[in-house]
């Protein structure tokens, strides 16, 4: 797709048919916003994000509403990890960084519950931190063991939260994000970092820059 406004378009039809209409998403994501505002937002912004990169990528309508839900939900098992860790302003301890890892399970096991979600979020929403060198969570998994989507919405996770402001961090430019994306050509595929950066530079080029960004 060439036309910028063609991808908005194809984007914001697929949030509203996939996504508004399912009481059990907005359900979902409402409730993130009312435990956790910073998290709810992040997520939000990480599934458009995802979604332009799919759209990128060439992937077909189908296998994006997959990626989008899984960018909008990714994030979705924090609603069980304790306010104070979330909004902990210092680094976190060996025990509470053990406790986030955890977000990952919690939310493949309630997104579980409801056999709507497909398979393909759920795989994504579990394994969106693995890394290509086995040195991700939660299962360790390896190069062609994790999917394109997870691979996707890991990446996308990554740029948007070292792009924006944390109680921890202050955000960085995006050159700097840029940077930090190649530094880790060991854990994220390579060849997938370079259109993502594309994607994104195209998108700056045609002043057509999320809101975050």
């Amino acid at each position: 797709v060439k036309d910028k406004n063609t991808w908005i378009d194809l984007i914001c039809n697929i949030i509203e048919k996939e996504v508004i209409n399912d009481k059990y998403i907005i359900g979902e994501l409402k409730r993130l916003k009312n435990f956790h505002t910073h998290t709810a937002n992040h997520c939000v912004r990480v599934g458009v994000l995802s979604g332009i990169i799919g759209i990128y990528i060439g992937m077909s309508k189908k296998d994006l509403t997959h990626l989008i839900i899984s960018g909008l939900l990714h994030d979705i098992g924090k609603v069980q990890i304790p306010l104070e860790i979330l909004n902990k302003p210092s680094k976190l301890t060996d025990f509470e960084f053990d406790f986030i890892k955890k977000h990952p399970i919690y939310g493949y096991e309630r997104l579980s519950k409801n056999p709507s979600i497909n398979p393909i979020v759920l795989d994504t929403v579990l394994h969106h931190h693995e890394k290509l060198d086995g040195t991700g969570y939660p299962d360790s998994l390896r190069n062609l063991e994790i999917s394109i989507f997870s691979q996707i919405v890991g990446i996308a996770d990554i740029f948007d939260a070292i792009t924006s402001d944390r109680p921890y961090h202050d955000k960085i430019s995006i050159d700097d994000a840029f940077d930090v994306l190649i530094n880790n050509k060991q854990k994220l595929d390579k060849n997938l970092i370079r259109k993502v950066i594309d994607c994104i530079s195209v998108h700056i080029n045609d002043d057509i820059i999320i809101s975050y960004l």
